[in-house]
């Protein structure tokens, strides 16, 4: 089975006496995983749109993509078929996957209809994945939509506390927005509570590549149910996270996604440390715990005890902050200020939006000039979208697309997605 691996890193290898911040990386990386044959089995809740506004290239290209995920299961393998408009209607019930040529030729005869009714369409594809709901496989609905939940619930907040009830049963949500005119900030948010995926897909011809790209994940899933835990020392008060939405105060917790093959996350926590004595100083302990994707789904817990050297020599003092860090820094802080220029032209100060992304594209810009070589490529990524953003808010050109890019980007950075 594939270890997952976690590597930690501070800001700065020393601090004076005092009260300082400092900076924890945490990679949380895995390796190549096993053979198809050997993977857990996977109960997938298909959810489509057929909306009027799906007529045409969006719906033939949603058919094929369906059709695709559907070739890459095994008969061991559950997948429902839930469509929906003004109505909901599930068109296959959650079965084994034993005659894939059925299923596709089920999918070949959707066709478009009316409104938005997506609550009704979620909850019903949840239902088929609960009717075979297991914990020694993996539970999902795939929500496509490209409009707005017009029908039905239509109100954020209980649409997303309905996913995260789903998350609590084991069953998570990915959802993915068609088009210019969903709603980007729900479908983020309801991925986020449930811990599946969000992806923004601006052309029609996309649709296969992110459904080949969701499956690709699925099908690799090596640790579920992973946890980072800190305890912190007395002297140590964690004061922000970067990507995740933490639990607690002493003892903070971040829920991450499932981790697949060749994946890799990073979470950034600012520390405020309080020191009076030259030496060692304990920061608290870093706890990783996981259920590993296999057969059995063994907990695997690991733990790192964390310090910091205080001391009030000059020499050492000098020793300059980590780059890598300092990158991941600010690659967040990105994702962060995008978030606050989307408020700002939502509000119609699109100058204060463009202003933002300036003043970040150069910080981008002064952490290239420190950075590793490998680093650099991730940077000059990022100073270009920043740029690109900026320009086209000096151009008044904000749009609903636009908004969507960049909220895309803020997610992506956040889930350290590329």
């Amino acid at each position: 089975m594939n270890t997952v691996k976690i590597r930690t890193e501070l800001s700065r290898e020393y601090i004076r006496p005092g009260r300082q911040t400092v900076y924890l990386m945490v990679e949380i990386m895995t390796g190549e995983s096993k053979a198809d044959g050997e993977r857990l089995p996977v109960n997938i809740g298909f959810v489509l749109d057929r909306s009027g506004s799906m007529a045409g290239e969006k719906l033939a290209y949603t058919k094929q993509a369906v059709s695709y995920a559907v070739g890459h299961l095994r008969p061991v393998d559950f997948a429902s078929l839930t469509v929906y408009d003004n109505a909901v209607e599930t068109l296959l019930e959650a079965q084994h996957i034993v005659s894939k040529d059925a299923f596709k030729g089920t999918v070949s005869r959707i066709f478009p209809g009316g409104c938005t009714n997506l609550s009704g369409g979620l909850i019903a594809g949840y239902r088929e994945v609960m009717k075979h709901n297991k914990p020694e496989q993996l539970n999902r609905v795939l929500l496509l939509t490209d409009g707005l939940a017009n029908e039905g619930i239509t109100d954020k907040a209980v649409l997303c506390n309905k996913v995260k009830q789903m998350k609590k049963t084991g069953v998570t949500v990915t959802t993915l927005g068609v088009g210019d005119d969903f709603d980007e900030d729900l479908l983020t948010a309801m991925a986020e509570v449930s811990g599946g995926n969000y992806y923004f897909i601006e052309n029609s011809d996309e649709i296969p590549q992110i459904f080949a790209k969701e499956l690709q994940a699925l099908l690799s899933v090596v640790a579920q149910n992973v946890k980072l835990q800190f305890s912190s020392s007395p002297s140590c008060a964690v004061t922000k996270v970067w990507g995740y939405q933490p639990a607690g105060d002493r003892i903070l917790s971040i829920h991450l996604p499932d981790l697949f093959s060749c994946d890799s996350k990073f979470i950034l926590l600012e520390m405020q440390l309080h020191s009076e004595t030259e030496g060692n100083q304990p920061l608290g302990k870093l706890t990783l715990s996981y259920d590993e994707a296999g057969e059995d789904l063994k907990c695997v817990t690991c733990d790192i005890d964390l310090s910091v050297q205080v001391t009030d020599d000059e020499s050492m003092l000098a020793t300059p902050d980590k780059p890598e860090v300092l990158v991941q820094l600010e690659l967040s802080r990105s994702a962060e200020i995008k978030e606050e220029a989307i408020r700002l032209a939502d509000s119609g100060d699109v100058k204060g939006a463009a202003s933002l992304l300036h003043k970040q594209k150069n910080a981008i810009q002064d952490a290239m000039n420190v950075a590793f070589e490998e680093d650099c490529i991730e940077l000059q990524g990022e100073y270009e979208k920043l740029s690109e953003a900026m320009i086209s808010l000096e151009r008044n050109e904000y749009d609903p697309i636009m908004r969507k890019k960049m909220s895309y980007q803020s997610y992506q950075r956040r889930r350290s997605q590329k």
